[in-house]
């Protein structure tokens, strides 16, 4: 699709080869990429997330993170955000607003607002907009998954009430 002029989110991106996806110029795309600036904000704002994006144990929170800043099968203009009240993501639904600052139109999800700082970057396949704010919160980092200890207390609790309710 194009070559990040952004390299943290280009390095990001080699995770599990998910810029592969971006070559395909049978499909159209809109990616909301994050600024140099945005990431520099979250370093400091979340340096242990930061750091974790980068080790390949999370490859798969990255991918879901960047999928959260994609749109797949739309190029969608500046100009077509302003008449729009939220876009499908490729993971979840962000909310376009109006009006913040000196803002046309900015991105918010969960309360993260997105300020586009530099909109309609066109590629071969699709457009890109350079956003001032990473969509992610500290829980897209955290491995999910019970750990040994967990699941027989888990079993006893429930044997436990199944005894008592019978």
């Amino acid at each position: 699709m194009f070559a990040l002029n952004n390299r943290r989110t280009f390095e990001l991106s080699k995770h599990n080869i998910w810029n592969l996806k971006l070559n395909n110029r049978e499909k159209l795309f809109t990616f909301f990429v994050p600024g140099q600036k945005a990431w520099d904000d979250f370093r400091s704002e979340m340096p242990n997330e930061y750091n974790q994006m980068t080790m390949d144990v999370y490859k798969y929170h990255v991918q879901k993170i960047l999928d959260r800043h994609l749109v797949v099968g739309d190029e969608i203009s500046s100009q077509e955000l302003e008449r729009k009240d939220n876009l499908q993501m490729v993971n979840g639904v962000v909310d376009v607003k109006r009006g913040l600052g000196n803002a046309d139109v900015y991105l918010e999800w969960e309360g993260i607002q997105a300020v586009i700082v530099r909109p309609d970057v066109q590629a071969t396949n699709g457009v890109i907009h350079v956003i001032d704010r990473v969509l992610m919160k500290q829980r897209d980092m955290m491995r999910t998954g019970g750990t040994p200890g967990f699941y027989p207390s888990l079993v006893l609790c429930v044997s436990t009430l199944l005894v008592h309710w019978m």
